[in-house]
């Protein structure tokens, strides 16, 4: 796992400087947001995207925690993340270099991803033996697409590395013996996956249909309980890590849910063009 974990990691932090694609930027301002929140109590503003990008904004602060430690004593306070208000702040006050900032956040991200990526490799294990679960992981871990994906600081490389190892977690449970540990490991790691972009919500249906059809095939109650049982603690520990990782959530529950339902339906139906 030591040695996946080098192979993944190594071709996504090499060079992180070496290009700025056009959504980074907004999540440096997210990030910078989320930041200035925390610090101040404002646990409201946390909320900063729809998608939301949870996981993606402590990434990034932990790296502003890293090149600009006094940045939520510093900042004026929320900055516009459609516009390069922060970019120009940081310049008039002589402030860190934003693509410093925005490498510090990718190398959180890199490292995330690469050890999502080494922990892969024990549910492929169990499900398919050393050999295929070594390749597959290399797979992923070597991809061109899915390597250049995964050196920014956006939610879509981390997004799919997260509900890739959480749905293969919660196969292992499934599928080799139903112990506890990987049923709680699928738990956390789908949670993460929901805090990073919400696509990764299709994970609960697809486990649902599993479980019914692991239900069908067995023929004793019992059985049956055992599987719903887990698929509800699956849910409750996703559940309960993406409370307890998202501040906004501690203060306005309700309020934050409703604004993702309304800006996203605003974005899906808008966006850059009418999709």
């Amino acid at each position: 796992m030591i040695a996946l974990f080098f192979a993944a990691w190594l071709p996504r932090v090499l060079a992180l400087d070496a290009f700025v694609t056009p959504d980074e930027r907004k999540w440096l301002a997210r990030s910078a947001n989320f930041t200035y929140a925390i610090s101040h109590g404002d646990l409201a503003s946390t909320f900063q995207r729809e998608h939301p990008g949870v996981t993606v904004m402590w990434a990034g602060m932990l790296g502003l925690a890293q090149e600009y430690p006094n940045y939520a004593q510093e900042a004026p306070g929320q900055f516009a993340w459609d516009t390069e208000h922060l970019e120009a702040w940081l310049a008039d006050t002589g402030g860190p270099d934003p693509l410093g900032l925005l490498v510090a956040g990718r190398w959180w991200i890199v490292l995330a991803i690469s050890a999502a990526v080494a922990l892969a490799f024990l549910p492929l294990r169990r499900l398919f033996g050393t050999l295929p679960a070594l390749l597959a992981a290399l797979w992923i871990a070597w991809d061109p697409f899915a390597v250049a994906l995964s050196r920014q600081l956006h939610p879509d490389g981390l997004v799919s590395v997260l509900s890739f190892t959480a749905l293969l977690l919660f196969a292992a449970w499934l599928y080799t013996g139903r112990q506890a540990r990987y049923l709680a490991l699928a738990g956390i790691v789908m949670g993460l996956a929901w805090l990073t972009k919400t696509p990764a919500i299709f994970l609960a249906p697809t486990g649902a249909i599993l479980i019914a059809i692991e239900a069908l095939r067995t023929a004793n109650r019992t059985g049956r309980w055992s599987l719903f049982r887990g698929l509800v603690v699956w849910g409750a520990i996703a559940s309960a890590t993406f409370f307890l990782l998202w501040p906004a959530l501690w203060v306005n529950p309700l309020g934050t849910f409703s604004r993702m339902i309304s800006e996203m339906s605003a974005y899906v139906e808008g966006h850059t063009n009418v999709n």
